[in-house]
């Protein structure tokens, strides 16, 4: 099986993030019940690619409401990181490994993310 991801500035996370939840929610629910845990990934996952895309304050925002939704305050300091920035966010996640010896920001930044288990089911044996 060949699998390729395209990125482009029409991407559909960076423009729908609304439909993009709900596509995520859609595959996720194929699998099994979609828990809190899952909507916070996505949202958290949707935020960084904002960042990645260069989008700041729109990653800040959405780490903000993010952080209010879901009453987390990793999310909280990745939105004033954001501001900033990558580098903002790569100081955050650097001062989250400090205090909590984990950080959920995304391993562009310099740090190991810990994959979610039901991606375990796609991966190929080599």
């Amino acid at each position: 099986m060949l699998v390729a991801r395209l990125v482009h500035p029409a991407n559909m996370v960076l423009t729908d993030r609304a439909a993009a939840m709900s596509s995520f929610e859609v595959m996720l629910s194929k699998h099994r019940e979609i828990a809190r845990g899952d909507r916070l990934a996505i949202a958290e996952w949707i935020a960084q690619r904002q960042l990645a895309g260069g989008h700041n304050l729109v990653a800040a925002r959405l780490y903000l409401e993010t952080a209010l939704r879901y009453r987390s305050l990793g999310n909280l300091a990745a939105a004033a990181g954001a501001t900033f920035g990558r580098r903002g966010v790569a100081a955050v996640s650097r001062l989250l490994l400090r205090l909590r010896g984990t950080s959920h920001l995304e391993d562009a930044f310099g740090v190991p993310v810990a994959r979610p288990a039901w991606l375990d089911g796609y991966r190929q044996v080599r």
